[in-house]
């Protein structure tokens, strides 16, 4: 699970990468131009790999919870693909994050742009005009 920032959701810098993520499936070893590398490269910011996630990690949810912290809620399986072992559900679980730089907003960038003349309406007023009352 990655972490990028965009100011105009087209531009992306990414923050938390393949290689320094901030939760990550167990770690695996592959060759690359004749030498193995190991990915993720540092433990992840949740620390290593549970046994509840470490076959599928997705889902991530974060809500603000000061200026420097938040709650981190994500879904994982055991297993990277289904089965039918019912003791193999999805599991859920947070972790709470700390950063030393402040959390200023989390946002969209622009949420009140390119709003249309139904927004905040009720879908039965959707194509009626404000004066129609049929």
């Amino acid at each position: 699970m990655g972490y990028a920032e965009s100011s105009d959701l087209r531009n992306w810098t990414v923050v938390n990468g393949i290689q320094n993520p901030i939760a990550s499936i167990q770690p695996l070893t592959v060759v690359f131009n004749g030498n193995p590398v190991t990915v993720p490269a540092t433990t992840p910011i949740v620390g290593r790999t549970l046994g509840w996630f470490e076959g599928r990690v997705y889902s991530p949810s974060f809500a603000l919870s000061g200026e420097h912290e938040g709650v981190l809620t994500f879904a994982g399986y055991h297993t990277p693909r289904p089965n039918d072992n019912r003791g193999d559900y999805r599991n859920i679980g947070s972790v709470r994050p700390h950063t030393s730089r402040n959390i200023i907003a989390i946002s969209n960038g622009g949420d009140d742009e390119g709003l249309d003349d139904d927004h905040g309406k009720d879908n039965d007023d959707r194509g009626h005009d404000k004066n129609d009352h049929q």
